[in-house]
């Protein structure tokens, strides 16, 4: 059977037209602005490297406190701030990539965990399935190429190309012993330097709760017989790092910075130090049409990373779920966060192993429950980054049911919110109507069908109605 596309035709007067605009798609002031999306980039890097979501603010407030101390002009420390948000952002298209090649036992996550920690102590046993010959040169070299994987993602966004030059050169090394181009010294632009120790610095740090032991490692990192240290990052960086926070000679305010970072809230430590009386143009919330640009690329990356998904799975989603609402003559400011949602609802997968994401037949128990994280995954995203209010909501429910069997959080009935009821249709239609490898796409009367068998059950009966409205009144 060939595949089948189905395409809603939204009626004039829903137009997606009409909410991408250059206009905020919200009067409030608190809609998503770049600093908000950037932020939920940078943490969906941390979740598919393994990491628990933090570790790239950590990183790019230890750069700010370098950059300060080098005395970095505005501009730089602008192009500082953003390089080390997004540093490992090329990691999230390597997903499932990497999952296929690695050795039984290793997870792609696990992989990108270590690395930091492994170029510090190379000989360390805790790392030998991490070393060739037991890891296959095919995933050092995909690794090696992830900084420059975020170029698409850095254009996106809308950010300078000296940011995607500065996040290109996050993995030289002073000694040339660096990737992706063995750049050594002068050629590694200053902003690179500086993130490349405050990433090594965090990955020794990041996991320590006890302030005792962060100063035992503290004072092995900056140890002057630290070789491997002196080796590989800029003289100037590192004495500005030893000044601030080495054991007895760190000055106060690189005692007070590190003690902010690490403490137990560091998602305020990084709202008190990155402001909009700083970056304004950056905390401005964005125009609906550069808004809609970047949650398009964002559900596009969060769609590739499923081999069973079409491409343009979460824009089909969210464009039903728009014609959805407009056809219940919901204001356009809602109708615009709920197609946002939509282009956003699958951005947990990047917290999802690999193998489970590429793996074609269908799930194990296990893994199925694994795989349910996702919307608990995008949810939390959602609402760390901040600005996203009701999105946040929205899209973390497209999985719950009316009968309280859908997940993550296991709501029934009027508990989800009307956006959460449209996206679970939306969504649930395109999946049906799409090909998997286990099964033919459905015809778009037997995905109605189906859904009508569920009506009361699953979804919500009196939107189940407008679906097939929609549908059937709107096919191409």
């Amino acid at each position: 059977m060939p595949r089948v596309w189905i395409r809603v035709v939204v009626p004039p007067f829903a137009n997606i037209a009409r909410l991408v605009t250059d206009r905020p798609l919200s009067a409030a002031p608190s809609g998503p602005s770049l600093m908000d999306m950037v932020v939920l980039l940078a943490s969906g890097a941390d979740l598919a490297e393994g990491r628990a979501v933090g570790h790239a603010q950590r990183v790019a407030l230890l750069s700010l406190a370098l950059g300060d101390a080098l005395q970095l002009s505005p501009r730089r420390k602008s192009t500082l701030l953003f390089a080390a948000l997004l540093h490992d952002a090329g990691l999230i298209p390597l997903i499932g990539a990497l999952a296929p090649r690695l050795p039984t036992g290793v997870s792609e996550k696990r992989w990108f965990a270590v690395q930091p920690r492994m170029a510090l102590d190379p000989a360390a046993p805790a790392y030998e399935a991490f070393r060739t010959p037991a890891m296959p040169d095919a995933c050092q070299s995909l690794f090696e190429s992830h900084p420059k994987r975020a170029t698409s993602l850095v254009e996106a966004l809308l950010l300078s190309a000296d940011v995607h030059e500065a996040i290109a050169a996050t993995h030289e090394r002073l000694d040339g012993s660096g990737f992706p181009h063995g750049l050594s010294g002068g050629q590694i632009p200053p902003e690179s330097r500086i993130i490349a120790l405050a990433d090594a610095l965090d990955a020794s740090l990041g996991d320590i709760n006890s302030a005792a032991t962060r100063s035992q490692i503290l004072e092995a990192f900056f140890d002057p017989e630290h070789a491997t240290a002196t080796t590989l990052f800029d003289p100037d960086v590192l004495a500005a790092a030893r000044r601030l926070w080495a054991p007895q000679t760190g000055d106060q305010r690189g005692d007070t910075s590190l003690q902010a970072i690490y403490g137990p809230a560091p998602d305020k430590a990084f709202r008190q130090s990155v402001t909009a009386a700083q970056y304004p143009e950056r905390f401005a919330p964005l125009s609906g049409r550069s808004l809609a640009s970047i949650a398009r690329a964002l559900g596009a990356l969060s769609d590739s990373l499923l081999p069973v998904y079409a491409d343009d799975h979460s824009e089909r989603a969210a464009e039903l779920a728009l014609a959805m609402a407009r056809h219940l003559e919901i204001d356009d400011a809602s109708c615009g966060a709920l197609y946002i949602a939509g282009l956003l609802q699958n951005i947990g997968m990047w917290g999802v192993p690999g193998a489970i994401l590429a793996k074609p037949q269908p799930l194990s128990e296990e893994q199925r429950l694994a795989m349910q994280d996702h919307a608990r995954f995008t949810g939390d995203l959602l609402a760390r980054a901040g600005g996203f209010g009701e999105i946040a909501l929205w899209a973390g429910e497209h999985h719950e049911r009316m009968n309280g069997s859908g997940y993550y959080q296991g709501k029934k009935g009027r508990d989800i919110s009307v956006g959460g009821r449209i996206l679970a249709l939306a969504d649930a239609y395109v999946a049906m109507t799409s090909p998997r490898p286990y099964r033919e796409a459905f015809e778009p009367a037997e995905a109605l069908a189906l859904i009508q068998q569920g009506r009361v059950r699953l979804y919500d009966a009196t939107l189940s109605g407008v679906l097939r409205q929609v549908v059937t009144s709107g096919r191409s």
